[in-house]
């Protein structure tokens, strides 16, 4: 049993940490856009997917005296740690490439729904018609929010968005992989290896990557890809708390934090269909957090 196992579950610190996950992440986007548009491009961004964490943590795990001892690991959590990292980090970023930045944060986040589903399959219990109704409507009122565009569809497109949404559920799994005995920490670093060596080698194959040419474009884009790593690091640990379904469905206010902040940092205007869509997720999402934490369901 991991120390952080062994605090037992405590569901309001569990949601406290997807809530600073979702923050967190929600917040970069917008950090990234800029970067993009000071001269970064997709591969070294991912680059610094994988380095950024990969480094932060190596740094942590000395501040703390816990060497990572990476074979103690099982090799299943490694490989879900290391699918989990790859396939949200490059089906997240190269969807847009072919389908509209809305579309793909939509089908993104279908990814609560596969946590739910996936929970009620592997614990052999019949999903609640209250809770599938109440992700359900988390997922109309993101609809509302985002409003995905059609204009651009392409299948690899819309497959690539699909592996994301199945990298971001494979994280809340990755602690029942290593069967609660592995530090959090050292899952995600684990994965952020894997991501680092992958756009490695894609860098040294195409030859190519570009970072930004600017000071102001390397501050934000460092800055995002810090708040990438601990809201990973976040996700990670809140799965030591908290119910899968419930810290995924708490994740649904992520596409929220990013349209504020694109609001705030970049002068993007909210319609009032959007914001009609963002009291609707808040609502839902609150009401269900109450309805699933009445369920008595625990994942061995």
């Amino acid at each position: 049993m991991s120390q952080l196992e062994s605090l037992g579950r405590h569901p309001r610190l569990g949601a406290l940490f997807s809530l600073c996950a979702a923050v967190s992440i929600g917040i970069t986007p917008s950090f990234s856009k800029y970067a993009y548009q000071e001269g970064a491009d997709v591969l070294f961004v991912l680059l610094l997917d994988g380095l950024v964490p990969m480094v932060a943590l190596w740094v942590y795990a000395i501040i703390i005296k816990q060497p990572l001892n990476i074979k103690e690991i099982p090799i299943r959590a490694v490989i879900l740690s290391s699918i989990a990292l790859i396939f949200t980090a490059y089906g997240a970023l190269y969807a847009i490439t072919f389908i509209s930045p809305n579309l793909m944060i939509v089908i993104l986040y279908t990814f609560p729904m596969m946590v739910f589903f996936t929970i009620a399959f592997l614990t052999k219990k019949r999903p609640s018609l209250k809770l599938t109704l109440i992700y359900l409507t988390v997922f109309i009122g993101l609809i509302l929010t985002v409003g995905p565009q059609f204009n651009m569809l392409h299948p690899l497109g819309l497959i690539l968005a699909v592996v994301g949404a199945i990298g971001s559920a494979c994280m809340y799994f990755v602690d029942y992989a290593a069967n609660h005995k592995i530090q959090t920490h050292r899952l995600v670093f684990v994965g952020s290896v894997s991501v680092t060596i992958l756009t490695l080698i894609l860098i040294i194959i195409t030859g190519d990557y570009q970072t930004p040419y600017s000071v102001s474009g390397w501050v934000f884009l460092i800055a995002a890809e810090l708040f990438y790593a601990l809201g990973i690091f976040l996700i990670f640990l809140s799965v030591a708390f908290l119910r899968p379904d419930l810290g995924s469905l708490i994740m649904n206010i992520e596409p929220f934090v990013a349209i504020g902040t694109a609001y705030l940092l970049l002068g993007d205007v909210l319609l009032p269909l959007q914001w009609a869509g963002v009291c609707v997720v808040i609502g839902a999402v609150s009401l269900g957090g109450i309805l699933a934490h009445k369920e008595n369901i625990e994942l061995d």
